[in-house]
């Protein structure tokens, strides 16, 4: 199981009509295999044939996006404050009842969730780690679901009160948390959430689906 499986079977369960990636490479990686109608792509490196494709930083994404997503796939700059606002920015973003979806969150060494990118050619997570420690400790008091399937470096999914989310007018989680205790997933895994791959889907599954008005057509496309 992969990243693809999991976010195809998130965008199965809540009936997903609009998907937004954020960074994640190639736009015939997994992007092109999202079984979701309506969906765009912001990243630097995208095709320019692609007119699903936004050519831009998350950061330039962020500043001009004005749409709602029922689900939303985060696999940009990896480093602990880009995360941090990646997600800050998305949870805004979501449709009520969407569902954000991070990757990265549970490197296996202290290389791959190290602050500094390695060699090339080596596996790195960076901080998504950290950031995603921050989100459980701020989504276990706002109304959060969040847990990481053990599979592709760990992939975190949070859903729950996304009006709560819009709501946040002080800002509370674009700093999240410092007094968040950063533990490792490579040295104690029992505070990151983690479900097996086995158990992925049972736990998606537990996901409510979107409820849409008769008039909404759903998605922000």
């Amino acid at each position: 199981m992969n990243r693809t499986d999991i976010i195809n079977l998130i965008a199965k369960r809540i009936d997903a009509r609009s998907y937004l990636q954020i960074g994640g490479g190639a736009t015939t990686g997994n992007f092109n295999s999202i079984a979701v109608a309506g969906k765009i792509q912001a990243t630097p490196s995208g095709s320019v044939h692609d007119h699903r494709v936004c050519r831009v930083t998350a950061a330039e994404f962020w500043q001009d996006n004005s749409l709602a997503w029922d689900l939303i796939f985060i696999d940009g700059d990896h480093q602990y404050q880009a995360v941090k606002y990646d997600i800050y920015h998305a949870a805004a973003c979501l449709e009520p009842g969407g569902v954000l979806v991070i990757r990265g969150v549970l490197p296996s060494s202290a290389r791959e969730g190290a602050t500094d990118r390695p060699a090339a050619g080596v596996a790195w997570c960076g901080e998504a780690w950290r950031a995603w420690c921050d989100l459980r400790a701020w989504g276990y008091s706002n109304g959060q679901v969040t847990f990481a399937i053990d599979a592709d470096y760990g992939i975190g999914i949070v859903y729950g009160d996304t009006e709560h989310w819009r709501d946040d007018e002080a800002g509370e989680m674009s700093q999240l948390s410092d007094a968040v205790e950063h533990v490792a997933p490579w040295v104690d895994r029992s505070t990151h959430g983690v479900v097996s791959a086995a158990d992925a889907e049972r736990e998606i599954n537990q996901i409510p689906r979107i409820v849409r008005g008769e008039l909404d057509i759903g998605g922000g496309l």
